[in-house]
This record gives C-alpha cells, structure tokens and sequence, in this order.
C-alpha cells in the first residue's frame, strides 16, 4: 500500500479502520500505523 492510496481512500469521506484494512489487504494496526504516520 502506498500513502497516496490510503490518502484517496480517507478523502473519499469516513471509513473504518475494518473497511480500509479488508479494501488494502492489511490488518487495522497496519492501517492505524500509516495513519499515525501521515500525521507525524
């Protein structure tokens, strides 16, 4: 997965962090950490 994916995915409106793993193919930690480190 790249950022720009799991950016487009966050901008297209709210998902949970179940959905975004299942549509990326990673578990919720791994999405949670991306995320975590976008904001960093």
């Amino acid at each position: 997965m790249d950022d720009r994916q799991l950016l487009a995915k966050l901008g297209a409106g709210a998902l949970s962090g179940d959905t975004l793993a299942r549509e990326l193919g990673l578990t919720r930690a791994a999405v949670w950490k991306r995320i975590q480190g976008l904001r960093a």
